[in-house]
């Protein structure tokens, strides 16, 4: 919705809906719906990821201070939160909140069902094929414009930009697009394309251009829609670049034989092109015969090409080398390897823990409250999430058998304790912080199905801390105070 500053109006007054993503932390999208109907005013707020720790009422006093200072805005908003479906990822946000708009606008109900993996990647490319349409929309809309007879352009100017948000608005949301999409942007597997024709004789594709590409005729598998039209997987679609090798009529047999027999007065340089070289070659006997030993070895290990960028014609049973740069390629290997550790050594931070103490990695679940109400069991002491934990606890003690003596659970938290005398990883203490949480993470999803029949539809998040211990009275304290707690 565009405000005008000028004149204090609304340019669009027809305008009735106003969506607004908003990004939190600079790392996950949410979504305002706000209905500017009379008499049904309604402020929506969407968190794909249900997070019910945002900030709500700062959005809505913020959107309700400044319909006040609007006179021609309605400041009686109802804050409301619908159910809906949530994301199963990390990654999706952005496609979720489209896709709840493209809902609320085609006033949809059916927010609440499950938002499977396969409805996202379909509505993303979605996105995708609408994008690259909307510059061909506006060169559209442009022409049209320059060919009407009306000359009233700023009376119309306001109508004619509304116009073109909701041409692109429908362009987004509308399946037209999907099925008018162009038939090049099919993904892996929904087309196949012919195999270049190989010319024996040359050992290259026929009708190669000088860039190295050769056109081949690609076909949409049968029920696939584009262009608006269904295929039958024996009509072409579109034509794809595939790359290949350019030649024209040099021989590399001939190149060779000219070179060891007549390299010396320039006959392999003269028939590459490169006559200036040949005659120079010519007229100081191959450079004093270095020149015509270098050019020699450059030829037949085909480092030495045509002048015209084409490649040589060599027969079937010929050998097409590869030149491999392994002195270039070892040299950097080496360097970049010298500059990472320098950069390791300045700047990571290698803080190892204390020895002969207790050391004591600690998890707990962050969010643990969202986790738990969009999975649908009881927090904090659901029998199924408590056995859930209880087996990844055993599971981290069957590998690190040898260094843990004791672990504790209570609620969303877990205590696992190393033997004072341990040389696990040097004792680093950022390995210990990551090894303990993400093992219990990986154990936490993959043994899910064995303790829940529903299935996983938000990923959980567990961060650790770490105590260093001197005694084991210190420990035994430690311990007691959280039974303590827990009994409370």
């Amino acid at each position: 919705m565009i405000f005008n500053l000028q004149n204090n109006k609304w340019l669009h007054e027809s305008v009735i809906n106003y969506l607004s993503p908003i990004c939190v932390n600079s790392n996950h999208w949410v979504f305002l719906f706000i209905s500017l109907e009379k008499n049904s005013e309604k402020f929506i707020f969407i968190d794909p990821r249900g997070n019910l720790e945002l900030d709500i009422e700062c959005y809505f006093n913020n959107w309700k201070n400044f319909c006040k200072i609007r006179s021609d805005i309605s400041s009686s908003y109802d804050c409301i939160q619908l159910e809906h479906a949530f994301q199963s990822d990390e990654v999706n946000c952005g496609v979720c909140v489209c896709l709840f708009a493209s809902f609320l606008l085609d006033q949809r109900d059916d927010l609440h069902q499950f938002i499977d993996n396969e409805t996202l990647k379909n509505f993303r490319a979605k996105i995708v094929v609408a994008q690259q349409n909307i510059s061909s929309l506006e060169k559209v809309n442009k022409s049209d414009e320059s060919s009407s007879e009306y000359t009233e352009n700023e009376v119309d100017s306001d109508e004619d930009a509304e116009n073109n948000e909701v041409n692109l608005l429908t362009s987004l949301m509308s399946d037209n697009v999907w099925e008018n999409r162009s038939c090049s942007l099919l993904l892996m597997g929904q087309y196949r394309c012919d195999s270049p024709k190989v010319d024996i004789s040359k050992q290259n594709e026929v009708n190669c251009n000088q860039h190295g590409h050769v056109e081949v005729a690609c076909y949409p598998v049968q029920n696939i829609t584009c262009q608006g039209r269904i295929y039958d997987g024996k009509t072409i679609g579109f034509y794809k670049l595939l790359k290949c090798r350019y030649v024209t009529h040099y021989s590399y047999q001939t190149t060779v034989l000219f070179s060891i027999f007549l390299g010396i007065f320039g006959f392999d340089r003269f028939y590459l092109g490169y006559y200036s070289i040949g005659i120079l070659k010519a007229c100081t006997f191959g450079f004093l015969l270095i020149g015509y030993l270098v050019d020699m070895i450059l030829i037949i290990t085909q480092n030495l090409e045509p002048a015209d960028g084409s490649k040589y014609i060599v027969d079937y049973y010929g050998q097409i080398l590869h030149p491999m740069k392994i002195l270039h390629n070892l040299v950097t290997k080496r360097f970049l390897q010298r500059k990472f550790t320098n950069v390791k050594l300045k700047y990571e931070i290698d803080q190892k823990l204390l020895s002969s103490c207790y050391i004591l990695v600690q998890i707990d679940g962050l969010n643990f409250k969202t986790f738990t109400k969009i999975n649908n069991f009881i927090k904090p002491n659901d029998q199924s999430n408590i056995n859930l934990m209880n087996s990844c606890s055993m599971k981290i003690f069957e590998t690190l058998r040898d260094h843990l003596i004791y672990s504790y659970g209570f609620s969303d938290e877990f205590s696992f304790v190393f033997e004072p005398k341990t040389k696990l990883y040097d004792r680093r203490y950022n390995l210990y912080a990551s090894l303990i949480s993400s093992k219990f993470t990986s154990y936490y999803c993959l043994d899910w199905p064995e303790f829940f029949n529903e299935k996983m539809v938000l990923y959980p998040n567990f961060r650790s801390k770490i105590f260093l211990l001197p005694t084991k009275d210190d420990l035994i304290s430690f311990f007691e105070a959280r039974q303590l707690e827990c009994g409370n």
